[in-house]
């Protein structure tokens, strides 16, 4: 049996939230959405992808990831979760993916919002 990649294991944990994890991550999410040290971490993942020139691996990674948040909402659909919520998630989601296909050590800083962290290793 072939171990998932990182990225494959993260999506795999997304698809499986339920609506009160999605909705959790979104107020969380929501808190750091103008903090400064997001937009700095963004930058360093932008800025590594490009030197290691993993920019199309990182893009499709993100869409995994967005796309996983998607199917866990369509899973819960009708749990009282609205379409800023998802957004949210799914957005942040695709963040974490790319800084995951760039090997930075943000997941787990405010930055991204500590429960991505989490959520990579599998807890």
């Amino acid at each position: 049996m072939q171990a998932l990649s990182p990225v494959e294991a993260f999506a795999q944990t997304l698809r499986a939230m339920s609506a009160e994890d999605i909705r959790w991550h979104a107020i969380r999410l929501e808190a750091v959405a103008d903090d400064l040290g997001w937009w700095r971490s963004s930058i360093e993942v932008e800025h590594r992808l490009r030197r290691s020139r993993l920019s199309r691996r990182a893009a499709a990674a993100a869409s995994i990831a967005r796309n996983a948040v998607r199917a866990a909402a369509v899973c819960d659909a009708g749990q009282g979760l609205d379409d800023d919520m998802v957004a949210t998630v799914s957005r942040a989601a695709a963040e974490a993916a790319r800084a995951l296909v760039a090997g930075c050590n943000v997941l787990g800083s405010a930055s991204f919002g500590s429960e991505w962290g989490d959520v990579v290793r599998g807890s």
